[in-house]
């Protein structure tokens, strides 16, 4: 789904000549996805399926397809990261299981392995923490705001465990921290958080160029005329926000971004190669048509 980025330095071999350094990382990436592969082959837990139905509201909507790669990816997530939970939180494991099945949804339109690689640990709080505002202000907010979640490169993702749960539960809510914090991952897994997520090529890359900067100043145009809009204010702190956002739009109010802004929704739906509209849909035949979007 993404460009897969590895900076080493190699070194020769002096019997071979061979970079051993890049033997390693060949046989280091096989044995990893060779164990991916097995986890992902592995049943999961059987009280998974219902203590994800409990949790995440999209859960009864997935196909039996997406659900199995759900459980596996969740599977992959729950190997290979540490969810440091509070002690505050009751039920630790599904805590754990609830931060897996969000973030993973961004990965189930995929067939690879592929799972968030760079991110070794997730810190929940109990509740949302305290956070210094960037330097333009928000709505004329200036100085700190609480914040449900946080994202930098190299670090853990940190999130409050009050604000998951109650968007994974409800998508009336219309967001979803998990999404958001980890959207930005993609966006960073070229090198940069600059609202510029990996498409596959780079005429994909400067279309989503064009289109999220007009996106940008129309949902901007619109919350300055007082039109409601999916695309909330936060998006439009500035370019990196508003690609966090519009995914949490994505898979929050997928119809609502595709009438809004359909030329988004299409890239989205392409970098993402899923379409979440009919889990929102009750006739998806009427919804899905193109001047329904």
């Amino acid at each position: 789904m993404a460009a897969r980025f590895l900076v080493t330095e190699a070194t020769e071999s002096p019997r071979t000549g061979r970079s051993t350094d890049y033997l390693a990382i060949v046989f280091h990436l096989w044995s990893r996805n060779a164990r991916r592969k097995r986890l992902i082959g592995r049943p999961t837990p059987a009280h998974w399926p219902e203590r994800l139905a409990d949790r995440l509201w999209y859960w009864d909507h997935l196909s039996e397809s997406q659900r199995r790669r759900l459980l596996g990816l969740i599977a992959i997530f729950l190997h290979e990261k540490e969810v440091v939970v509070p002690k505050g939180a009751r039920d630790p494991d599904a805590a754990r299981l609830t931060v897996a099945g969000a973030a993973c949804l961004l990965l189930v339109g995929f067939t690879d392995t592929y799972c968030f690689d760079r991110i070794r640990t997730v810190i929940l709080n109990l509740r949302p923490f305290r956070q210094r505002l960037p330097d333009s202000p928000i709505e004329g907010l200036f100085g700190d705001l609480f914040a449900s979640g946080a994202y930098s490169t190299n670090m853990p993702v940190v999130l409050a465990w009050k604000d998951v749960r109650a968007e994974c539960a409800d998508p009336g809510l219309g967001r979803n921290v998990v999404i958001h914090e980890f959207a930005h991952h993609i966006d960073d897994l070229d090198g940069a958080v600059a609202g510029d997520p990996p498409f596959p090529s780079k005429a994909l890359i400067e279309q989503w160029r064009t289109v999220s900067h007009r996106e940008y100043d129309r949902a901007a145009e619109r919350r300055a005329a007082g039109v409601p809009s999916v695309i909330d204010a936060y998006g439009l702190t500035d370019y990196v926000e508003f690609f966090a956002v519009s995914c949490e739009a994505f898979y929050c109010d997928p119809v609502g971004l595709a009438n809004e802004h359909g030329d988004l929704f299409d890239l989205l739906r392409a970098l993402f190669r899923i379409d979440p509209r009919p889990w929102f849909a009750r006739d998806p035949m009427v919804d899905l048509r193109p001047d329904n979007r």
